[in-house]
């Protein structure tokens, strides 16, 4: 009997066949409150290998975000709409050129639930019991930070916007799911302007940053860099090996087109698009 050979084949079944590839963009589910974390996903600094527990764990989430849209679609007098009726895709939010974006998961209008008929934003997560009583007991801004930023862009992204013109989103139905109980929280997030702003102004810096920002702490036990995916860096001086264009040091983003730049004087893409690595490219760890 091969049981171990098995259980080690079972182990890694669920990994893509194909490479995923990398986002061109920074996620505004990406929010972190290290700026450097934030430095590093902006210039594409490897992580280390995704395993296939998450890969099932990200699954999980997909299919409980089905499951809970087929729930709300089973309310009488509410309209779901799941993707932008103008494009005939999920929903989408851009900004600084491009180089941030975020989509969000659906967005509803009932007069009979919630006394108006302006459209609100929805979106919806999941959590094991233990954080879903911290919902409970103490909401969605202090339980989870990054998902407070997340749909406070969002709804900022909606403001003032062309595309949206008089359908800007001013709410949230912020909606948990109990994966150990299937029980659901439901919170009504408001709308608020300055802290928007702030959280993108750490998108906008780390994005700029002309050099790599501070640790977030020295300490690698500490809990945001015991389960960050770029503590290597960090707590174990491993260099950056450059494989893009845009983990040189001396590249910045272009925050109207969503291109980037050089701004190294003696480089030949000097204040011009780059296209690729060249000699003169340096890594940020050097």
């Amino acid at each position: 009997m091969r049981l171990d050979l098995f259980k080690e084949q079972l182990a890694e079944a669920g990994k893509p066949l194909e490479p995923t590839g990398e986002r061109s963009y920074l996620g505004l589910s990406g929010w972190h409150e290290c700026q450097r974390n934030l430095y590093h996903k902006a210039k594409g600094t490897p992580r280390k290998p995704i395993e296939s527990r998450v890969y099932r764990i990200f699954k999980q989430g997909h299919d409980i975000e089905d499951q809970t849209v087929g729930l709300l679609k089973q309310v009488p007098n509410i309209l779901i709409e799941e993707v932008d009726p103008e494009t005939g895709r999920q929903f989408e939010v851009q900004f600084f050129g491009g180089h941030i974006k975020g989509h969000f998961d659906f967005r509803c209008r009932s007069e009979y639930y919630f006394g108006e008929t302006t459209r609100k934003l929805g979106e919806i997560k999941s959590a094991n019991d233990k954080n879903f009583k911290m919902y409970q007991k103490k909401g969605v801004q202090q339980t989870n930070e990054t998902y407070y930023a997340q749909v406070q862009c969002y709804m900022h992204g909606t403001q003032d916007n062309e595309h949206w013109k008089d359908h800007a989103l001013t709410q949230c139905l912020f909606i948990v799911f109990n994966k150990n109980t299937a029980e659901l929280y439901i919170e009504m997030i408001d709308y608020n302007k300055a802290e928007a702003e702030h959280y993108l102004e750490c998108f906008k810096n780390a994005l700029q940053a002309p050099e790599l920002p501070e640790k977030y702490s020295d300490n690698p036990t500490f809990y945001i860099c015991r389960f960050c995916d770029f503590a290597e860096y960090c707590h174990q001086n491993k260099s950056i090996e450059l494989e893009k264009i845009k983990q040189c040091k001396h590249i910045q983003p272009n925050m109207t087109s969503g291109n980037w730049f050089c701004t190294k004087t003696d480089c030949e893409f000097y204040k011009q698009q780059v296209g690729g690595l060249t000699e003169k490219c340096q890594s940020i760890s050097q």
